[in-house]
Order: C-alpha cells, then structure tokens, then sequence
C-alpha cells in the first residue's frame, strides 16, 4: 500500500514539475501584453448568458461568451478602453477598463433583459489591477443562491492567513473545527455533515468517522469553500448541519507558485524529553510503518496453528516451535520517553494554463506534509456508577479514577491535482486526484485506585501502545456540456472512485496492579498481573480496506414562466457503492512458571530471556511467557451499501420578487454488515425514502432577501456502529460494542432567514432554525459492565439562530478602504 502511494505521489510530482516547465515560455509569450477576461449572467438568477459579444471599442479586439458566460479577450496592449458588452434581447452595458501590462483584469457583468424600460446604463470604475473581487462575486452568488448558503473565497482566505481548508471554514457563520481537522455545522457532530469536492463527495480515511480531515486540503489551491445549510433535491440527503463544498480553482490565469512553511512550539511537547513515545521503524515520519509492527512472517497465514502450550510441555518439538513464535514478536509492552520533535508543516502548490490542440488547458497541483506532536502528564480519567434503592437516596460510587499520562505524534502528507480542460465553447472536463497518508503514534500509561475491582491500596496500571496508518486515494472525473440543439440545456456529470484504508499494526496493551505494604519496618511492594480482573497482555493487528464508487447526473432545463420569467426544471440521479473489509487478529501471552512473574519493570519481564521456553531439563518443558492466538471470527466483518438515487426539481419565480424552488428526492438504501461469526446477527438497512424540499425566496428589495426553507434529510449509521464485535481505549475502559439492529434517522429541517447585501463585500443576516430528529442515534451505556453502544432514541430537537455581520471601514474614513471587520455568532440548543 505504502508503494503504491509513492508511486502515485511520484506521478503528481511529475505533472507539476511538467507546468513548471511549461510556464516560463507562456510567461514570456504574454509579458507584453494584458488580458480581460470574466463572466456575463443576467440580473435575475445569475443564468450564464450564452453568445454575448464583448468587444474593445474602436479596436478590432473582442470575443464571444461560451456557454457558460464566459470570455476572454487575449493579447491586449497596456492602456484605457471603452469595453462594450451587448446581445439581443438585453441592456448593452458600457465600462471603462484599464489593462496593465502582463497582467489580467477579470471583468463579470450582469445584464437586464429588453423586458425593463431603461435607458442605457453607463457604468464608469476603475477595476483594482490585482483583484478580482472574489468575495464581492460570492456574494453574489450568495445572494441568488436557492438554498441558504455561506461562504469564504480565496481572497478572505489569503486575507485571514488561512493555510488549509480546516482554517478557513473556520471563518465560516455557525461552522466549529474539532481536533483541527473535524468540521461541526451548527453545532451538529459529524454524523450530520457532508464534505465534497468538486460536487462529489469525499470518504473519510477514518473508520470510526464520517468526517473528512479538512486540514488535507492547502487553502491556495481553493477558489471558494461554500457551506450549504439547507437541503435541495438535487443534493445527496445524507445531511442535516451542513454540506461543505469545496471547489479548487480551474483554469489559473498564469503560472502560479505558492511555498509556504509553518512552525510550532508546543510548550507541553516540543523539547520535553519526557513525552511518551511508542517506538516504531525508520519511516514513522513519512506516516507509514516499515514492518517493525508487522505480524510476525511465520504468523502471516490465519491457518497456521500455533503449538497448544500443554503439547508443548511434553513434545520437544512442539516445544521448539512455541519458544520459536513467542520470542518473534517485538518485545516491547511499554512506553519509552524522548525528546520532542517542533511542530512543523510544509505546503508547496502551482498552476499553469496552456493550449492543447488549440483549446485551454488548466492544471493545478499541490503537496503538502506536516507533523505535529502532542503531550500531557496531568490528564484523569474517572467513572461514578449511580447506584441507590427505593428506600435509600441514590449514591455516586467511585468505578475508577486514575492519572493519565499521553503522548502522540503524527505525520501527515499528501498531493492533489486538478485539471480542467475546454473541449470546445459549450464542453467541459475535468479530474481530480488526490492521495494522502498519515500515521499517528500514540503511547499512554494511567496508574490509580480502582475501587470497582481493586480493594485496600492496591495501585492499577495500564499502558497502550498503538500505532494507526490512514490512506485515502480519490479519483474524480466531471464534466459539463451546454446543449444548445436540446431545448437549450445544461448537463453535469461527476464519477468518482475512491479507496480508504487504516492499518493498526501491532495495537499492544499490557496491564497490572501493585499494592505497597509494611511489615516489621519492611516495605515491600507486591505486584500481580490478574487475568481474572482484566484481559492479559494483548497484541492486536487490524486492516481495514474500503472501495467507494459514486456516480452523478445533474439535467437543467430552461423555460419561460406565464409571465415570460426566466425558470428551470432540473432532474437527475445518484448512484453510490460502497464495499468495507475489516479483519482483525489477537494474540495473548500467558505466564507458565510462576517464578518468572512479573516484579514491576515492564521492560524486564517482556526481555527475551523472560520468554518462551526456559526450562527443558526435566521431564516436562517450562515456559515463562508464551503466545496464543486469540483471534476471534466475530472480530472480522464485511460491508456493503448501495445508495441510489433519483431527484425532479422546479425554479418557478411566482412574481418578479417571489420565487418558489422545490421538488423531491427519492433515495433507495441497501446496506448490510455481516460478520464472520455465523451465530451473531446480521445488520442491515433496506428503506426507500422520499425527501421533498421546498425553499422560498422573497425580494424586500434588489438587496435584501427574505428566505424560508423546509426539507426533509437523513442520517445513516456507519459499519463500525453496526458491526457486532468489541473495541476499547485501554483495558477496562468503556468497551465499544456494535450494534447490527440500528436504524436510519430521518430529519425535518425548517430555516429562516433576512439578509441584506448592502453594498459591495457587504453582508448583514439573521438566521433561525430547528431541526426534529426521528430515530437519532445516540451513544449509551448499555450495562453495568461497562459496554457502550450506539442505539436508537425516539426523538430530538435542535433550535437556534445564527448573526452575521461583514463592513468595510471606507464608511468611516476613505483612507480605510482596504479594510473589513466580519463578525458572526451562533447560538444552538439541543
């Protein structure tokens, strides 16, 4: 897997070395001259306006918009001109523009259709040399929106130095980033979230989570990241919080090149040489392990058999054998100090635009490596049972409580690459490729009393060593296609094919109890290891795999309204495949000779010559520490869903400033979870469910939108919630168990909202909302054994409201001009 992943990385490093090379040459054909270029779309519904000529005035300079409303006018020499923009049936628009040299000047024009009598509109400004007004487009686009949206352009993203996308969503009304990395929209967890790329939805490289690591993502890659909080048929309904839609940047006007590194000083980690470490191979750094976690090679076969330890006391051979496999496996149980690393991280992203076989050709890539460590010594860890009687007040008893001691450390790197290429005027394609590794390091050690199993002053401790390698490699191919012969229509299609997986190799825990005594001035220090309290030392090996296979067709159709407006009905459909393997194997070590028992230095008793065989002189064959394969079937399971998907929706204006956009969505969800133990139950999932939405959008005036939302959405459980076999922390902790009798939740969704774009880069809105959850699923304690479980509770209710507010100071004082202030606030009860 770690090769293949080079591999691939190897193959993106070459794409951008390719543009580097490239650039240099297109730089020098255009130093001489400028280029305009931008977007044309009507006033109301910001429709692409297909065929409008957009000419220099007294030149023979001048081009044609595609059919997406776009054009380019090429080779303009520096100076002032009068730019004219006209098609039948709409306002000619005038304007000055000035063009530098070697620079471009983006231009984005909205026409009036013929219908409004006006004379002709003359506008005269000056367009920043160096700006392309991103945000002020945005929230435009904001404002013609049909579902309630936010959003944070490139240039925010640039102004507030944010270095990812996790950074920049941050900026974002009612968004939280956790650990971060971990999107939270409106105060929803993961599980009501979405993320996608480009239109198409991302995986998760984590097994445990929906979310998607969105520090992966170098903000200068990004053209705009869009938060959609309101649902439409035309979306996956797999969200309740928010849709975060990421879209990279597609055709860069020159070479670009962008480096960026970052460090950190951690005061708990950086430097100390007392922050816990699991010590791993040479490649830890690079995020994967270089086999020092593997199982060992004789053990690589499920159907070896390891040598039962009574054949062993009395046949040599067998004997030989066990000694052989328990001195095999790395002998270290505990964790080790060192000093630790700085914080740092690394960006390197570029872009070019060039010509093949005549046509535009855009290509963008970046890479991106980080390592962050992290340390504490003055964690606790507690638990209290509320226990009582009908006769007596109930009481809080004491489970446990213990110091936490943990340090991890964590690489991360990975590549994207976009391309996007103009077939012709009205024909679009483009890919994505995007592949990551990362590889977290973790020890821990927590010691205290433990009053559940432990009486007197008897001391518990545990350690945990674990190691947890993630992969995610993605594959997007899009499209889009204006089909003037086909009732004018506009059609978008996204397939996408992605891996994930997540290895644990060599998951180790390794548990005991001491009780410190006096006797006749004598202190001793007594200390045992009790497998009838806990399990006995443990080493786990985890691999987990999952294909996800998506597919996407989007139609629009143009119309005309009773009263001549423009409308559009847009169909389409979904399909979405997913496959999941988990296999897991579990060795124990058990102590034979009591004499070699454990005397409290971890790193003594798990030394080679306190394992294996260590006597054979005698008539029987003793061993101090000796391996058996615990492995279970119901540790293992396979998963499967299929999601497929069909939508028919309609955008009606009612009146010039009420406009109705609804329709309905219907999603077919086929998903089970089998496990290899053929006596456990088996989960699934098969619902067909019918999603309407309905949003509406009032003009209070040209500025000001009212909106009112309703939709219904969903939220599915996740395999590892479903799968019927048990996880946990570290030993004694609260034991994760599956459950395969989960259902779907289904949601209603109601919003609000007034928004008043007052001026350009200017934003004011209130929000509210509420949300009523049917069938949510909820972690709970299941029984007094310390067994969690996620199951399903009748109901739950979410409300809240959300501010915002975005000023330019040039109010106050015109020297002020370049600068913003933005605030915003949400307030959620659940």
């Amino acid at each position: 897997m770690s090769g293949r992943m080079f591999g691939k990385c190897l193959i993106l490093g070459s794409v951008l070395v390719l543009s580097v090379g490239i650039a240099p040459g297109l730089v020098a054909q255009t130093a001489e001259t400028g280029r305009i270029a931008g977007k044309v779309v009507e006033v109301q519904g910001e429709k692409p306006v297909d065929a409008a000529t957009v000419y220099l005035e007294d030149t023979r300079l001048g081009s044609v918009a595609d059919g997406q409303g776009r054009y380019e006018i090429k080779a303009v020499p520096p100076g002032s001109y009068t730019l004219v923009i006209s098609k039948v049936g709409y306002r000619k628009v005038v304007q000055q523009v000035s063009v530098p040299a070697g620079r471009t000047v983006h231009m984005d024009f909205r026409l009036e259709t013929e219908v409004y009598q006006m004379d002709e509109l003359l506008i005269e400004s000056i367009v920043p040399e160096d700006e392309d007004k991103n945000e002020d487009k945005l929230l435009r686009q904001r404002q013609q929106a049909v579902e309630i949206q936010d959003a944070i352009g490139s240039e925010d993203m640039s102004r507030t130095a944010s270095g990812d996308a996790a950074e920049a969503v941050s900026k974002v009304t009612g968004a939280s980033v956790v650990d971060g990395k971990y999107v939270y929209i409106r105060g929803l967890g993961e599980r009501y979230s979405m993320t996608q790329l480009n239109g198409s939805e991302l995986p998760s490289p984590d097994p445990y989570r929906k979310a998607v690591q969105m520090d992966l993502f170098p903000s200068s890659l990004l053209d705009r990241i869009v938060a959609t909080k309101t649902f439409s048929p035309d979306m996956p309904g797999n969200f309740s919080g928010g849709s975060v839609e990421m879209w990279t940047k597609r055709f860069p006007e020159s070479f670009t090149f962008n480096f960026s590194q970052s460090v950190a000083y951690n005061t708990q980690a950086t430097f100390n040489d007392k922050m816990l470490v699991y010590p791993g191979g040479g490649s830890d750094w690079l995020g994967m392990d270089d086999g020092t976690r593997a199982v060992p090679a004789m053990l690589k076969d499920p159907a070896f058999v390891i040598p039962d330890i009574g054949k062993a006391w009395s046949d040599k051979a067998a004997a030989l054998e066990l000694d052989r496999i328990s001195k095999a496996f790395n002998p270290v149980m505990a964790p080790s100090t060192e000093k630790g690393p700085v914080n740092q991280s690394y960006s390197l992203s570029m872009g070019n635009q060039f010509k093949l076989f005549g046509r535009p050709l855009g290509v963008l890539g970046s890479f991106s490596y980080s390592r962050k460590a992290s340390f504490y010594d003055n964690g606790t860890v507690g638990r209290w049972q509320l226990t009582g009687t009908m006769d007596k007040t109930d009481d809080l008893n004491n489970d446990f409580l213990l110091n936490d001691v943990k340090g991890s450390d964590e690489a991360l790197w990975g590549g994207l690459i976009n391309a996007a290429y103009k077939i012709t005027g009205n024909h679009e394609i483009g890919l994505n490729y995007m592949c990551n590794q990362s590889g977290e390091s973790s020890a821990r050690y927590l010691a205290g009393q433990f009053p559940r199993d432990l009486t007197g002053n008897a001391i518990y401790e545990t350690r945990v060593l674990k190691y947890t390698e993630r992969t995610l490699n993605s594959f997007q191919l899009r499209g889009e296609h204006d089909l003037p012969e086909l009732f004018s229509s506009h059609l978008e299609w996204t397939g996408s094919f992605n891996f994930s997986g997540q290895i644990e190799p060599d998951l180790r825990y390794f548990t005991d109890n001491y009780t410190v005594r006096e006797r006749n001035g004598t202190v001793d220090t007594l200390y045992s290891i009790r497998p009838s309290i806990y399990p006995k030392p443990n080493r786990y090996f985890r691999d987990l795999s999952e294909d996800n296979m998506n597919f996407d067709l989007k139609v629009s159709l143009p119309f005309k309204q009773w009263k001549g407006l423009h409308s559009q009905m847009k169909v389409g459909g979904a399909y979405n495949e997913v496959e999941r393997h988990f296999r897991e194997r579990r060795f124990e070590f058990s102590l034979d000779d009591s004499k070699y028992g454990y005397q409290g230095d971890p790193y003594e008793y798990w030394m080679p010559s306190n394992v294996g065989l260590m006597d054979s002189t005698g008539k029987l064959n003793r061993f101090a520490n000796y391996v058996l394969d615990a492995s279970e079937l119901r540790g293992n399971y396979d998963g499967k869903q299929r999601i497929a998907a069909g939508f028919a929706m309609v955008e009606l204006p009612i009146t010039t400033r009420l406009q109705f956009i609804g329709g309905v969505r219907l999603e077919n969800t086929r998903m089970s979870v089998v496990s290899h133990d053929s006596t456990l139950g088996k989960g699934g999932i098969d619902e067909n469910d019918l999603l309407p939405a309905t949003n509406l959008i009032y003009l209070l005036s040209d500025n000001m939108n009212l909106r009112a939302a309703y939709g219904r959405t969903l939220a599915r459980p996740t395999f590892r919630e479903m799968a019927p076999y048990a996880s946990f922390d570290f030993v004694n902790d609260y034991t994760f168990i599956g459950n395969e009798n989960l259902k779907r939740t289904l949601i209603d969704n109601f919003d609000l909202r007034w928004e008043w774009f007052a001026r350009g880069g200017e934003v004011f809105a209130v929000s509210a909302f509420y949300k009523k959850f049917t069938n949510p699923i909820e972690r709970v304690i299941k029984n007094v054994n310390a067994e969690v479980q996620y199951q399903n509770v009748d109901r739950a209710d979410v409300v809240g409201a959300e501010f915002e507010a975005r000023q330019r100071l040039d109010r106050i004082h015109p020297a002020l001009e370049p600068f913003r202030v933005g605030v915003n606030l949400a307030l959620v009860h659940s």
